[in-house]
């Protein structure tokens, strides 16, 4: 689309018919898409198609034909170039219909032998694309003229000075017939624009033109002003509205959840109180009950030790007397056994000790 654009800048406005209106028209043709540009210097109107656009609106005014998007925009450009160049062609016809912001330009020409129709649904072009593609170029081709103007205006001015030169010094016209009158440049412009009609209409027209656009820019600026004031106050407002809104719904969510966490506070607080009592007196309970249990086991155990104490201590005396009396009569029974052992020993020694000594002296006597 961006190509469609500096297509069309680089073409020139041309004056054309479409029915009885006479307008002002530009138009660029490529093979993805067409951008067409009008305006009765009043009013600007602005189209820009691509191959879909262009697709859909064939099938849409021409069911019987069937051709590729290229094929309808190289007849859209056959139909639209003659016009712009002036020509007039029998075979296709053009009219136009304004409506509010709106222009519909009706095209009905033959294609391959069967009818062909086209809509160009031109909306109202926006002020920068009227600045750039009619205003900013209408006031450099004005800034160019007026600068050329001037260059020749001094240009005339110089070669008057040089043919003064020449006559002071002494050189003559040889057919008086050339001669002409100095160049002055406010007696030049003021009859050009008494005597010739066309530039006064050109100028006054331009002039009108000018203004026009310049009005109708400042009146479209103002208004845009205007709706951006407007809008800035409307969101601005709406900010505030907004914002007390949130500030409102902020202050009763704090305040709910500043209630909400008292509450649960306070629920919390009663609830560890309730616990706190209850562990206390059941610690109280307990302690009461394991002390009770306590005092109660260690009575037991004091009563058992003083009844297992009197019957130990006799048990112990009379497993005492037992072994005292065992001992002594095993002591006794010992020292018995003892006795005899040690008379039958002696007794047995002596006749024993007899015998041997006998029968030593026998033994160590002499033989006779």
């Amino acid at each position: 689309m961006q190509d469609l654009d500096t297509c069309l800048l680089a073409e020139p406005w041309k004056s054309v018919s479409f029915g009885s209106s006479r307008f002002m028209a530009k138009a660029c043709f490529t093979d993805t898409g067409y951008a067409l540009l009008v305006s009765d210097l009043s009013s600007a109107w602005y189209e820009q198609a691509d191959a879909l656009v262009v697709q859909a609106r064939s099938q849409e005014l021409n069911k019987r034909l069937k051709a590729p998007v290229s094929s309808f925009l190289k007849h859209l450009s056959e139909m639209m170039c003659p016009l712009l160049d002036g020509a007039q062609t029998q075979s296709v016809s053009f009219t136009c219909e304004e409506m509010p912001s709106k222009l519909s330009i009706r095209v009905k020409s033959e294609l391959s032998g069967l009818p062909f129709y086209w809509d160009f649904r031109c909306v109202e072009a926006s002020v920068p694309m009227v600045s750039r593609h009619l205003l900013r170029p209408l006031m450099g081709m004005s800034l160019a003229l007026e600068r050329q103007s001037q260059e020749l205006a001094a240009l005339l001015l110089r070669k008057d000075a040089e043919i003064l030169d020449y006559r002071e010094g002494g050189a003559t016209l040889s057919r008086g017939r050339l001669e002409t009158e100095t160049f002055d440049e406010t007696t030049f412009l003021e009859n050009f624009l008494s005597q010739g009609a066309g530039g006064q209409a050109l100028y006054l027209n331009y002039t009108v033109t000018a203004q026009a656009w310049y009005l109708n820019y400042r009146a479209t600026a103002q208004a845009r002003y205007l709706n951006y004031r407007a809008t800035g106050q409307a969101l601005y407002l709406n900010y505030r509205a907004t914002g007390q809104a949130l500030h409102l719904n902020y202050r009763a969510t704090g305040q709910a959840l500043y209630l909400n966490y008292r509450a649960t506070a306070q629920a919390r607080y009663l609830n560890y109180r309730a616990t706190g009592q209850a562990l206390h007196l059941n610690y109280r309970a307990t302690g009461q009950a394991l002390y009770l249990n306590y005092r109660a086991t260690a009575q037991a155990r004091y009563l058992n030790y003083r009844a297992t104490g009197p019957a130990l201590h006799l048990n112990y005396r009379a497993t005492g007397q037992a072994l005292y009396l065992n001992y002594r009569a095993t002591g006794q029974a010992l020292y018995l056994n003892y006795r005899a052992t040690g008379q039958a020993l002696h007794l047995n020694y002596t006749p024993t000790g007899q015998a041997l000594h006998l029968n030593y002296t026998a033994t160590t006597r002499p033989c006779t």
